[in-house]
C-alpha cells in the first residue's frame, strides 16, 4: 500500500492533475471581445431546437440539433460543427455554422435563403413541437439571439433566448419561416464595433415563387402547415443595425433583467429572516438550556451527589458514543454529501467571481465536472475519518468502496438515460467518446485521488471520545411518535427545504427549458441559508432525541436534514404537473429519472452538513461535563 501511495504522489500524477483543466476545456472559441469593421461578416451558429415553457397541453425535453433533417432549415455548402467544451456536450449544445450572412452595419430589408420541401411525417412532427412551444437557438458573435417581451413599463422587460418554431393559431398551425433580426454594436474605436445585442421577431409569411426560384415574400397571409400534402416553403431573413450605448462587458445584463427578481429578493429576505430567528432560538433557549445543565451536573458531581437522580440527555452519556449500524453505508455516505458539498460552494463561488458564467457557453458545466473529479480527495477523506470514528474494521474495503459506490450507481442511470436519448434522436446524446473521456479522467484523477484521501485519512490522529462507551447498552425508553424517526424527518426536512423552495423552482426551469441562469447572488444565500438551516434542525432533532435517553443519533441526525431531498422531489411532481405533463413515457422516464438522481444527491448533500453539525454538537456538550 505504501508503495501505491508513493506512485500516485510522484512527479507524473501531479503532471496529470495539472493537465486535467486542459482535457475538459477544449473549447477553442474565444469569449474576448471581438472587433468588427464595415461590411466585415459577423460570425453567426446555430445551435439547438429546445423545449420552452408555455405549453398548454404539455411538453416534451428532448432537444434537437438544428440540421436534423426533419426540419428542413436552410444549410450553408459545408455543415461544419464548432468546438465545444466537454460541459456544453453533456448538456446538449451542438454548434454548428450558420447559412446566414450578416455583414457589419449593413442593413438588408429581405433576402429568401432557400426553398425547402417537407413531407407529411416531418410537417406533422413539426407540428408537435409548434404546439409544444419549442424555440430554436442563434447566436450570433456568441450572443444567444433573443425574443423581446416588453411590458407597460419600459423598465419592465424580459429577454428570453431563442425565438418559436411557429404558432399555433384558428387558422392553424403557422410556420415562422421570415426572421426580422435587429442587431445592436457599440463603436469602441473608429471603424471598429462591437456586437451588444441580437434580437430577432420570427414572421409567418406565404411563400413566393417566380419562375421556379424562392422569393422573398411581403404578403400578409400566414404560411399555414397542412394536413394532408406536402409543403414546399421559402424561408427569408432581413436585419437591421441599430447603435446602442451599451458596452461590450455589460451586454449580458439584458438578460438578467426580468419580472421575478423583486419576488426572488423578498422571499431570500423572508427566509433569511427565519433563519436568523432559527438560529436566535437555538443560541438562547438551547444553548442556555444546556449550560444550566451542565452547570447543575457538574456541581452535583463535585458534591458526590447521586448524578443517576438526573434525567436527559446527561444519562446516556456510556452510549451516546457507540457507533452506529452500517458504518459501512454511513461514511461512504458521508463522504459522498461531503464532495458535493465542496463541488457546490466552489461552483457558486467561482460564478460569483466571474471565473464560470453562462456567458462563457458550457464553462458552468464544465467546472461541475472539474470540480467533482478533483474533489474525490474530500470523498475518500471524509468517508475514512468517520469510518474510523464509527470503530469501522475493514479499511480497506472502504478505502474501494467510496469512489466506486454512488459514482457508479449515478454512471449506470446516466448511461441508460442517454440510450432513450439516443432512441429519440436527440441533440442531448452524449457521443461515445465523451463517455469514454469522462470514465478516463474519473480513474485516472478521481479514484486515486480517493484513495490518497482515504489512506491520510486512515492514518489521522485517532478520535478519543470525550466519554466512554458502556460495555452493555442502555435501554431505550418508549418513544412518543411525535419524536420518532419519520416525524423528525417530515418536520425537519421541510424547513431547509422552503428555504429553497424558490430558487429551486428557477433552478428546474433553467434546467428544462433552458432560459439563461444568472443569479449566483441569491444562489450564494440560499445555499448559506441551506447549509445553516440543516445544522440548526440537526441539532435541535439530536438534543431532543438525547433528552428522551434515545442516543441512537447519528443516523437521524443525517436523515432528518437529508428528508430536504424527499421534498425536492414532490415539489418535481408538483412541477411536473404545472410545467410539463408530457403524455410520452420516453419524457416522463428521463424526468423523473433525473429528478430522482437530483432528490438523492441534495438528500447526500444536506445529511452530510447535518450529521457533521450534529457531531460538533455532542462532542461539545459531553466534553463539558464530568464523569467519574
Amino acid at each position: 500500500m505504501k508503495l501505491i501511495l508513493d506512485s500516485l504522489l510522484s512527479f507524473r500524477f501531479f503532471v496529470l492533475l495539472y493537465l486535467l483543466p486542459s482535457c475538459l476545456a477544449f473549447q477553442l472559441t474565444t469569449f474576448g471581445p471581438k472587433n468588427y469593421a464595415p461590411d466585415d461578416i459577423v460570425d453567426t451558429t446555430v445551435n439547438t431546437v429546445s423545449p420552452s415553457n408555455g405549453a398548454e397541453h404539455g411538453t416534451d425535453i428532448f432537444n434537437y440539433e438544428y440540421y436534423d433533417d426533419r426540419f428542413h432549415f436552410c444549410q450553408p455548402e459545408t455543415i461544419v460543427q464548432q468546438p465545444e467544451s466537454l460541459g456544453s456536450v453533456l448538456f446538449g449544445d451542438r454548434l454548428y455554422n450558420s447559412p446566414l450572412e450578416l455583414k457589419m452595419l449593413k442593413n438588408t430589408s429581405c433576402i429568401p435563403l432557400c426553398a425547402s420541401h417537407m413531407s407529411k411525417p416531418d410537417i406533422q412532427f413539426l407540428k408537435d413541437l409548434i404546439s409544444q412551444n419549442y424555440v430554436v437557438h442563434w447566436n450570433i458573435d456568441n450572443l444567444p439571439i433573443a425574443t423581446y417581451a416588453g411590458y407597460a413599463n419600459p423598465d419592465n422587460y424580459q429577454l428570453t433566448p431563442g425565438f418559436p418554431l411557429g404558432r399555433v393559431t384558428e387558422e392553424g398551425i403557422l410556420l415562422y419561416n421570415h426572421y426580422d433580426i435587429i442587431v445592436e454594436y457599440h463603436t469602441s474605436a473608429q471603424n471598429q464595433h462591437r456586437v451588444v445585442g441580437a434580437y430577432v421577431k420570427p414572421v409567418s409569411r406565404e411563400s413566393k415563387f417566380e419562375n421556379g426560384k424562392p422569393e422573398c415574400s411581403t404578403s400578409n397571409s400566414h404560411e399555414v402547415l397542412p394536413d394532408q400534402d406536402d409543403l414546399t416553403f421559402v424561408t427569408s431573413y432581413s436585419v437591421t443595425w441599430k447603435y446602442s450605448t451599451t458596452p461590450w462587458a455589460t451586454r449580458w445584463d439584458k438578460y438578467m433583467h426580468g419580472p421575478s427578481n423583486q419576488i426572488r429578493w423578498m422571499f431570500l429576505l423572508y427566509a433569511g429572516i427565519f433563519d436568523i430567528f432559527l438560529i436566535f432560538i437555538v443560541c438562547l433557549i438551547l444553548f442556555r438550556t444546556l449550560n444550566r445543565d451542565i452547570d447543575k451536573y457538574n456541581s452535583a458531581f463535585l458534591d458526590q451527589e447521586d448524578v443517576q437522580e438526573d434525567f436527559g440527555w446527561k444519562l446516556v452519556h456510556g452510549d451516546v458514543f457507540r457507533p452506529p449500524r452500517r458504518p459501512m453505508l454511513f461514511s461512504i455516505l458521508l463522504g459522498t454529501g461531503a464532495q458535493l458539498l465542496f463541488m457546490t460552494s466552489a461552483i457558486i463561488l467561482f460564478a460569483i467571481f466571474g471565473i464560470v458564467a453562462p456567458s462563457r457557453r458550457g464553462s458552468i458545466a464544465t467546472a461541475v465536472v472539474a470540480l467533482f473529479i478533483v474533489s474525490g480527495f474530500v470523498s475518500g477523506f471524509v468517508s475514512s475519518v468517520s469510518y474510523k470514528v464509527m470503530q469501522g474494521m475493514l479499511r480497506k474495503r472502504n478505502l474501494l468502496l467510496t469512489p466506486f459506490v454512488v459514482p457508479g450507481i449515478l454512471l449506470a442511470g446516466a448511461l441508460f438515460f442517454n440510450i432513450v436519448f439516443s432512441a429519440k434522436n436527440s441533440s442531448s446524446t452524449v457521443p461515445f467518446t465523451s463517455w469514454l473521456l469522462l470514465i478516463f479522467l474519473y480513474l485516472v484523477f478521481t479514484v486515486p485521488l480517493s484513495f490518497i484521501g482515504s489512506l491520510i485519512g486512515f492514518r489521522s490522529r485517532e478520535f478519543v471520545p470525550p466519554v466512554r462507551t458502556n460495555q452493555i447498552p442502555r435501554q431505550i425508553p418508549t418513544q412518543s411518535i411525535w419524536i420518532s424517526t419519520a416525524s423528525s424527518a417530515l418536520i425537519g426536512g421541510a424547513i431547509p427545504f422552503v428555504a429553497i423552495l424558490i430558487e429551486l423552482y428557477f433552478i428546474l426551469d433553467s434546467l428544462w427549458f433552458h432560459p439563461l441562469y444568472f443569479m449566483f447572488g441569491f444562489s450564494f444565500f440560499c445555499f448559506g441559508i441551506l447549509i445553516t438551516t440543516c445544522v440548526m434542525v440537526s441539532i435541535i432533532t439530536v438534543y431532543i432525541q438525547l433528552c428522551t435517553e434515545n442516543y441512537n443519533w447519528w443516523w437521524r441526525s443525517f436523515t432528518t436534514p437529508g428528508f430536504c431531498g424527499v421534498y425536492v422531489f414532490v415539489f418535481s411532481i408538483i412541477y411536473w404537473i404545472n410545467r410539463i405533463s408530457s403524455t410520452s413515457f420516453a419524457t416522463t422516464l428521463l424526468y423523473f429519472g433525473y429528478s430522482l438522481m437530483i432528490s438523492i444527491l441534495v438528500f447526500f448533500l444536506c445529511g452530510s452538513v447535518g450529521f457533521f453539525g450534529s457531531f460538533l454538537f455532542v462532542n461539545k456538550i459531553y466534553g463539558s461535563i464530568k464523569i467519574d
